[in-house]
This record gives C-alpha cells, sequence and structure tokens, in this order.
C-alpha cells in the first residue's frame, strides 16, 4: 500500500482523455461509515445500497484492470490533528475517526489493493488538501479524476469544486456515490452537473478506462 500522508457524456469522444491520464479517486469507502458493527460507536455512520457498492467495485475492477490508477481517500486524525481542526470543531463526531483506529480502515466490501492502490488520509472534506495527493497527480500528469464513494454533497462536491483550478477535470458516476438521502445525492449531483462537472454512469466510466488503458500504474 503507498499511503499518502443527470447526464450522459454526448458523444465516444467526450470519454476520450487525450493525454489519456485518467485516475479513479474513491471517496471515504472507509469502515467508520459503512460497518455495521461500527454504528454504534459512530453516530455518522449510514447504510448504503448495493448496488452502489456493487458499481463502486466494478469500477476500482476495471481500473485495476486498465492500469488506471486508483486513489481511496479516508477521513482520519491523529490526536494531534483533531485538537484544533476547524472541521472537527464543527462535526465533534468525526474526531472519532482516528488513525490506525478500525474507522478509518477501507470497507472489507470493496475492492482495495493495499500493494497497488494510494490511500490519502485527509483532515477537510476535499481531498485536494491533501498536498502529497496533489503532487501525485501533478508528478504523474494525471489530468482527469472520475469520483466514486461518499457523501455526494459533502466529500465529493467539495473534492469536485477543488480541481478546476488545479487543471483537473472532474468526473461524477452517478449510480457510485451515494448521501445520507437519495434527495440530498439528487441535489448534489445536479448542482454539480449544472456547474462543475460532467455526470457519467458507471458503464460509460468503465467504457472510458477502458479507452485510456495504460501500460504502466505511474505511482
Amino acid at each position: 500500500m503507498r499511503f499518502l500522508p443527470q447526464s450522459e457524456p454526448p458523444g465516444a469522444s467526450s470519454r476520450i482523455n487525450p493525454s489519456g491520464k485518467d485516475a479513479l479517486i474513491v471517496v471515504d469507502m472507509q469502515r467508520g461509515y459503512l460497518d455495521a458493527s461500527l454504528r454504534s460507536s459512530f453516530p455518522n455512520a449510514y447504510s448504503v445500497e448495493l448496488e452502489m457498492l456493487s458499481n463502486v467495485n466494478a469500477l476500482v475492477e476495471c481500473a485495476h484492470n486498465s492500469r488506471i490508477p486508483v486513489y481511496f481517500s479516508v477521513i482520519s486524525f491523529s490526536p494531534e490533528q483533531a485538537v484544533d481542526n476547524l472541521w472537527v470543531k464543527h462535526v465533534p463526531q468525526l474526531g472519532l475517526l482516528r488513525a490506525h483506529s478500525a474507522f478509518v480502515e477501507v470497507d472489507s466490501r470493496i475492492g482495495f489493493k493495499p500493494e497497488q492502490d494510494v490511500l490519502v488520509a485527509k483532515q477537510y472534506p476535499s481531498v485536494f488538501t491533501c498536498p502529497t495527493f496533489v503532487t501525485s497527480l501533478r508528478n504523474h500528469d494525471i489530468t482527469r479524476c472520475i469520483f466514486c464513494g461518499i457523501t455526494m454533497s459533502g466529500c465529493i462536491m467539495a473534492s469536485v469544486m477543488d480541481a478546476l483550478p488545479r487543471g483537473i477535470t472532474p468526473i461524477v458516476v452517478r449510480d457510485a456515490v451515494a448521501d445520507r438521502t437519495d434527495s440530498l445525492r439528487d441535489i448534489a449531483l445536479g448542482k454539480v452537473q449544472k456547474t462543475y462537472s460532467e455526470v457519467w454512469l458507471s458503464k460509460n466510466a468503465q467504457l472510458a478506462f477502458s479507452i485510456n488503458t495504460r501500460t504502466t500504474i505511474p505511482i
């Protein structure tokens, strides 16, 4: 494991990344949010549909097979980081997501490959607040990030908004994201589609990975 501290595209051409440098970003699919056995200890946890989990896994598997780099973000705090963190002050329960605890492990139902994938620990909603993540994208000329995971109205939207000023084209996979309610998810998807990003179905994201297959994974 490399650890770092509703519309469809109008045509097949929009799925082709001319530079061929895509990355899949799986946002916060961690046990603290998704593992039913931990739910009594973390009040912010919630359930996601099995279809959504299946679509996330299909994206991860296709990215692996196409040698597209996969980054997994998790919300994780050391005791020191949690003390003065403004996000924790606003949502105190986040302070329970302690580094090296079960709460910050990637959910076992997701096809995370520790020997191959990159794990990004973040302390704020956007994955782009992790400097080593931004450096990794830049060093390997990744120009388009395909986002899936949770939460659509929170960390995914924040990451999509932060991608644009960094010269990264964001794509959100409609049927591979979740939120606390379907209405919150759909409202956020509508806002993202209107203002920031294309919104694809997972089958088209998988096709894009196949089109943009790499010969080596640059991480």
